[in-house]
């Protein structure tokens, strides 16, 4: 489950990916409590029941009350084909009756080590990063003084850029990824950047693509955080790709934090497939 959650999905996205987490999930959440709590058939029925309850689409507003009380904002994806992972319900069961007749001690700090594995993995695959798309046409144009060439020179040490629109440099559109810490979040933009000369560069904002949010260990992200954003407008991701790119590329501000996805390998993986907007 770790490995599928922290590497495959994302280095090899597809649809066996995509459920084996839920499979060694389903597998082992009820098996771990079961070892402390002595009602294995109650707590494999109840599993089964509020993983289907989560996974469809009448839940939203009983998750929607929750993220409302708790300021937790609870990421799930409306998906009635995850119900077949409910199929591995019986194997795990039937497993754990099976080493509960033949389980022997072991050593205290192994047994420690083993369950706060456990819970570790618990946490890291029901609190994914949530991404959601913005599509937000900008159009604000940054007069930089200093040359195209020493400005890719400075993009490739880490300010958050991608060429992945082409691969060519004399390409005027890129991926350019900003922080919005106050709200643990990074947003993609589409941007132009255009050459004025030996001294000087344009970088114009096209479109806001989307962004993603985060938060700080065993406390997940926060609904504030995410209403925040939600109601960003355009002059909002202007000024705060000015205040969280601009000024730090021009050095005028240094970054306080770097968040997951400062990355460049994983900046490529979650790259938007296909951006659309108007010239």
């Amino acid at each position: 489950m770790l490995t599928n959650d922290l590497w495959l999905k994302y280095s090899f996205p597809s649809f066996f990916t995509g459920k084996l987490s839920d499979f060694a999930g389903l597998f082992i959440f009820p098996y771990f409590l079961s070892v402390f709590i002595p009602k294995p058939k109650i707590i494999y029925y109840l599993t089964a029941l509020l993983f289907t309850f989560w996974k469809l689409e009448y839940s939203q507003i009983v998750i929607d009350y929750f993220a409302r009380l708790t300021n937790l904002g609870f990421h799930r994806t409306v998906d009635i084909t995850d119900l077949i992972t409910l199929t591995v319900l019986p194997f795990s069961f039937r497993y754990f009756k099976l080493k509960s007749k033949t389980a022997k001690h072991n050593r205290l700090a192994f047994s420690t080590l083993v369950c706060f594995i456990s819970i570790f993995s618990f946490y890291s695959t029901s609190q994914p990063r949530q991404t959601f798309n913005a599509n937000i046409k900008v159009d604000k144009i940054f007069i930089l003084p200093i040359n195209k060439e020493n400005l890719f020179k400075k993009l490739w040490f880490g300010y958050n850029y991608s060429d992945s629109l082409s691969r060519n440099l004399t390409d005027s559109l890129f991926y350019l990824y900003f922080d919005i810490p106050d709200y643990w979040a990074k947003a993609t933009a589409i941007a132009k950047i255009k050459s004025l000369g030996n001294d000087s560069t344009t970088i114009q904002l096209v479109n806001i693509t989307k962004y993603h949010i985060k938060g700080p260990l065993f406390s997940g992200v926060k609904q504030s955080n995410i209403d925040a954003c939600e109601n960003f407008k355009s002059a909002d991701f202007e000024n705060l790709f000015e205040l969280n790119y601009i000024d730090i590329l021009l050095q005028k501000k240094e970054m306080k934090r770097q968040l997951y996805f400062d990355n460049k390998k994983l900046l490529d993986k979650y790259r938007p497939e296909k951006t659309e907007f108007v010239e």
